[in-house]
């Protein structure tokens, strides 16, 4: 054991784990970061900073996972991610049996796991879904936070999304229309962080979006990664001296920031898969007959959706219902406890 490990033994043993947690000691502070972690994650801001973004990638998916995303979900094109993770991340671990009968599993246990999932759910974003199957976990989830099983993975929840789009699209039954867009709507707003969400911001899916990171507000500034090589950090431990010296040390390549520009979320909104479920719903709405309990559901729903983060939106969708919609008793409490829509009652000529 080095000297440092002695000394620092947290921080040492955080160095030799290959998951996506962050590697450096607890308390992110710098100066107990190891040489060896500090030095490679400050090579790999030289290689982005000349362009190598491959090499980049190659470090920091096993240092740091927030700069290996950043790197792979606003820098890379996603034909050069996709290139990428074939080469680098085709091996999928095995999960045992035991794992299997405990329900725990392998689910964004390593990096080329990380990879494989970020770049799946970019691609359901571009609507490649049939290329985007194949890179989903597709194996046990673990229990939820109540103790049960989790039903389905993020395969099965991209295909079914899949599938329902696909008839919504093509089927030229109205009412079979409106049921597809509806069921695309509910797993866009279920499972929207497995299969549609951003790693980072918006979305937040490497926290499973209880955190909410908002490193985009660093990238203009002196430091394009967020946690590579603690530079953010290192300033505001300098000297106001030192401090005015590092400023005009930008680090930001003019290819960075277009790459980082042109791969700019199209809804840039926290929990942004919110508001296509939302979309996706107000396209069943146009599909219903206005005095419908199925029309009313439908809006009361996607209001519930959307309440707690977007005010605008959920009034705009409820002043749709007053407008056009009919009266239930359960709209007394719009957005709060809504029933599912009646398809049912359309087919056999009640509303």
């Amino acid at each position: 054991m080095t000297a440092y490990a002695q000394e620092h033994p947290q921080a040492e043993g955080a160095t030799k784990t290959t998951s996506l947690e962050y590697t450096y000691a607890e308390d992110y502070d710098w100066t107990t970061v190891p040489p060896e972690a500090l030095l490679r994650d400050e090579f790999a801001v030289f290689s982005v900073g000349r362009g190598d973004f491959d090499q980049a990638l190659q470090i920091l998916s096993e240092t740091s996972w927030l700069d290996a995303a950043y790197l792979a979900e606003r820098i890379f094109s996603t034909e050069e991610l996709q290139a990428y993770v074939d080469q680098h991340a085709a091996t999928i671990p095995v999960v045992s049996d035991e794992e299997k009968i405990q329900g725990v599993v392998a689910y964004r246990r390593t990096p080329a796991e990380g990879l494989r999932e970020l770049l799946a759910r970019r691609l359901m974003r571009e609507g490649k879904f049939a290329q985007a199957i194949p890179y989903f976990y597709a194996g046990p989830m673990a229990q939820d936070e109540l103790g049960n099983p989790v039903k389905g993975n993020p395969s099965q929840w991209a295909k079914a999304y899949m599938a329902s789009l696909i008839l919504a699209q093509h089927t030229h039954d109205k009412l079979e229309k409106a049921r597809a867009w509806y069921a695309a709507a509910n797993m866009a707003r279920e499972h929207g962080m497995e299969i549609l969400g951003y790693e980072l911001d918006p979305d937040d899916a490497f926290a499973d979006g209880s955190y909410q990171l908002d490193y985009t507000s660093f990238v203009p500034k002196n430091a394009f990664v967020f946690f590579a090589g603690e530079y953010l950090n290192k300033v505001d431990a300098l000297s106001k001296v030192e401090q005015k010296r590092f400023q005009g040390f930008n680090l930001v390549s003019p290819s960075e920031r277009q790459r980082f520009a042109s791969t700019t979320p199209t809804i840039d909104k926290r929990f942004h898969y919110r508001y296509i479920a939302v979309q996706e719903a107000q396209k069943t709405a146009a599909l219903l007959p206005v005095k419908s309990q199925a029309y009313a559901s439908v809006l009361c729903n996607a209001t519930g959706w959307i309440l707690s983060g977007d005010d605008k939106l959920a009034q705009s969708l409820y002043h749709q219902y007053v407008k056009h919609g009919a009266q239930f008793p359960w709209a007394a409490h719009f957005g709060h406890k809504c029933p599912e829509p009646d398809f049912t009652a359309l087919q056999t000529g009640r509303t």
